[in-house]
């Protein structure tokens, strides 16, 4: 591990205050996401890749996978 590279992971800062924080739980002037959208294939598939290959995604994954039950277009983006 002494050779190892620091890299950066792209993941949006949150914030402390719930109303402006990106991944907070569906309010009620939002509409849930459809069947049409795989939110949970894809949740999936990163799930699969943050725990055989690419552990530096782990946090921004499991963060998103906390509202695979009622996810909203916010999440859908952080995706």
């Amino acid at each position: 591990m002494y050779q190892a590279h620091f890299i950066r992971t792209p993941m949006v800062v949150r914030s402390l205050d719930p109303s402006r924080d990106s991944f907070r739980p569906r309010s009620s002037n939002e509409s849930a996401l459809g069947p049409q959208n795989p939110y949970m294939d894809v949740v999936g598939a990163l799930i699969y890749l943050a725990n055989c290959t690419r552990s530096d995604i782990s946090f921004a994954v499991n963060l998103l996978a906390r509202y695979s039950h009622d996810p909203t277009r916010r999440h859908w983006t952080g995706i």
